[in-house]
């Protein structure tokens, strides 16, 4: 496989110098912080953007035959300088000025001649031994490498890649900089101490890569893709180190390494807009670069710098998009404005963070104040995405007109006082699907999930056309009275069976409070009614088969009944059966006529059984009591479940792919919140919950 071939030699004073992290068998140990202050150095990098010609994993080194040794004639060496995919011939003689040589570089390669960027030294491309401009000038013959590139004051190689139009000159308040802010600045490390800790930072990578195979977190080719990069110093793993070193993350370097290298080991297209496998690799490598520009411009501090490194290792797909765009017109200004705005998000983000720590009231704000404060370049991605994949639906006639209408409805309508329920509902599906969708890019994906999010939502305000079935009320107890109504009228269910059936649901039946929750989470009504009437159905056969059949006795008037179930509660109050504040639960039950007591006191009236109308007494007061010590009762429907156990435990993405397995009905997280509802056990529900996220994720 073909990876990018970057030397690279970027943030040589800086990023090499951040503490190491500690690794098992190591003898060496992180620096004290005294020796450590040059984490907070400004990094001095030549303005180029490259794009890395990719080359084999086991190739290290120049290709055989591209370029000619130097030429000498009489005193005259002719030098071959490579920067980008321009090649240069100069001529150096004994004795040159050593400013004419960097003139003619700079002027060879229209590279801006500054200060901060101004070419100190060649660099041989076959070993990489650097030779200072003056030793050019006065040893011209000892120029013997096949090619040279270009080493500039702030350590940043200029590589063997195309240079583009991203190149901006300083202007001339930039070549003219305050003498304070100069004297400010730390003089770079020598070439030799800075090389030294590049092998050291290589060397820590490939150790950190080899305990991660050992451990089982990479697979052999994992790691040797792994090494292979560290080794060749790519720009891409050396940033993840930089970013996680200043964290002093290790788990978040894993994290990054295992990506960068499955990156390379996935099936991949070289489709233009497949953002799979090293294209993206060397879009990320030219992005760190426009990054770093931004940042020895002094246009964005170490805070946003490091924002936006972990936006392009993460591929976050505003900043991959402005690339797009950039590779098209070629408009440098316009990719540097874009990355500007993203950056303010960073200290946005961190203003909203402090403002929601001030206060506890805040945390309990609504979900749409809470989300983050998107950019225009983001919120019209995910509305074209969106867009597109509905009018794609809409013309092949998978999607009715008045779905589509609904999904767009609720884009139009998505953070105005105007939005309805179903609105943010639909919204919420949305871009859980357009989240999932920008890590796999699968497109497919993603119009099944908005196909599930309209059949789920898009019908719920609506008058229903073709059968009289009852519309969701937001009791459970009032769907149950008027799914049994229904099912009486329409004869599929007697009278004397959907009473049975309502008795069941009072009693709290498994059965129907199953069927309940898998209509609340968006189940179909059909099937739902179907389920209804095979509960009441088996029941009213098994109550045949254990009793037989006998005359039913005259109903008895509620306030009777009330009168009698208080005395019975008396007398268990007596009993010693019910004390403390399960009497007073009941006690309240009775007064205020409750319907479980009651349907339990018409099951007596038919059976006379009063060992089974003490057993339900006391199941319902023991239920109760649990309810009101846990404060409230376990969430049956997905999103409450969500916004409870989910808001502080997990990451954006988990949330994301847990709302796109909501909108699919995923089986799994079906059955983990029926056990919840069940048992009440949030920690079960958050670790279940995680591995359905991460599997949804992986996939």
């Amino acid at each position: 496989r073909k990876i990018s071939e970057f030397d690279w030699r970027r943030e040589k004073s800086a990023t090499c110098e951040l503490p190491e992290f500690a690794i098992a068998g190591d003898e060496r140990q992180p620096e004290p912080p005294s020796k450590q202050n040059s984490s907070s150095r400004k990094r001095l990098t030549a303005p180029l953007l490259v794009s890395p010609a990719k080359t084999s994993l086991q190739s290290k080194g120049c290709a055989d035959g591209q370029t000619q040794p130097p030429k000498s004639m009489a005193g005259l060496t002719i030098v071959t300088l490579a920067v980008g995919d321009r090649t240069r011939r100069i001529t150096v003689t004994g004795g040159s000025d050593v400013d004419e040589l960097r003139a003619l570089i700079c002027a060879a390669f229209q590279l801006p001649a500054t200060t901060r960027t101004a070419p100190v030294a060649l660099i041989a491309r076959d070993t990489n031994v650097l030779v200072p401009l003056s030793v050019a000038c006065a040893r011209p013959d000892s120029l013997r490498a096949p090619a040279y590139g270009v080493l500039c004051v702030g350590g940043q190689l200029l590589l063997n890649e195309p240079a583009g139009d991203l190149e901006s000159e300083d202007d001339e308040d930039t070549e003219t900089e305050s003498s304070e802010e100069e004297d400010q600045q730390v003089a770079p490390a020598t070439d030799d101490s800075r090389d030294e800790q590049l092998d050291r930072l290589v060397a820590m990578i490939v150790k950190f890569a080899s305990m991660l195979e050992a451990s089982g977190h990479l697979s052999r080719d994992e790691a040797a893709v792994a090494t292979a990069l560290a080794e060749r110093r790519d720009t891409v793993i050396l940033a993840a180190y930089t970013l996680a070193a200043a964290a002093q993350d290790a788990g978040y370097l894993a994290a990054l390494i295992r990506k960068v290298a499955r990156d390379y080991l996935t099936k991949r297209t070289d489709a233009s807009e497949s953002f799979d496998g090293p294209r993206d690799h060397d879009v990320a490598g030219r992005l760190l670069h426009a990054v770093d520009e931004l940042f020895v411009t002094d246009q964005l501090s170490v805070p946003q710098c490091r924002y936006l490194q972990s936006l392009v290792l993460l591929k976050n797909p505003v900043v991959f998009a402005a690339f797009e765009v950039y590779a098209q017109d070629g408009d440098a200004d316009e990719l540097f404005d874009t990355l500007l705005r993203v950056a303010e998000r960073a200290g946005r983000a961190s203003d909203e963070a402090a403002a929601e720590a001030s206060t506890e009231s805040e945390e309990e704000e609504s979900e749409e104040e809470e989300e983050e404060v998107e950019t225009d370049e983001s919120l019209a991605l995910f509305r074209g995405a969106i867009c597109r994949e509905v009018d794609d639906l809409l013309t092949k006639g998978e999607l009715l007109p008045k779905a589509a209408k609904a999904v767009l409805t609720a884009l139009r309508s998505e953070g105005t006082d105007s939005a309805s329920p179903v609105d943010r509902a639909l919204c919420r599906l949305a871009r859980a699907a357009y989240e999932v969708y920008r890590l796999d890019r699968d497109r497919g994906e993603l119009r099944q999930a908005l196909l599930d999010a309209c059949r789920a939502y898009a019908g719920l305000d609506a008058e229903p056309e073709a059968k009289p079935a009852p519309a969701p009320a937001p009791s459970g107890a009032a769907v149950l009275r008027e799914c049994a109504r229904w099912l009486v009228q329409s004869k599929t269910l007697d009278e004397a069976a959907a009473a049975n059936f309502l008795r069941l649901a009072a009693g709290g039946d498994d059965r129907v409070a199953a069927a309940l929750a898998r209509y609340g989470r968006g189940g179909e009504l059909e099937e739902f009614l179907t389920s209804l009437a095979a509960i009441a159905t088996v029941e009213e056969d098994e109550e045949e088969v254990r009793s037989p059949q006998e005359p039913s006795k005259p109903a008895t008037n509620d306030a009777e009944a009330l009168k009698e179930l208080a005395e019975l509660v008396q007398c268990l109050a007596e009993d010693g059966k019910l004390q403390g504040s399960e009497r007073e639960l009941v006690e309240g039950l009775v007064k205020r006529g409750d319907a479980r007591l009651l349907a339990a006191y018409d099951v007596y009236v038919d059976s006379q059984d009063v060992d089974d109308l003490v057993d339900t007494i006391l199941r319902v007061a023991r239920r109760d009591a649990e309810l009101d010590a846990q404060d409230a009762r376990p969430p049956q429907d997905f999103a409450s479940v969500f916004a409870e156990i989910t808001s502080s435990n997990l990451s954006e993405v988990e949330k994301a792919a847990l709302q796109l397995c909501a909108a699919r009905k995923d089986a799994d997280l079906q059955a983990v919140l029926e056990v919840y509802r069940l048992e009440g056990d949030k920690d079960d529900l958050l670790d279940s919950v995680k591995r359905i996220a991460r599997k949804t994720i992986d996939e």
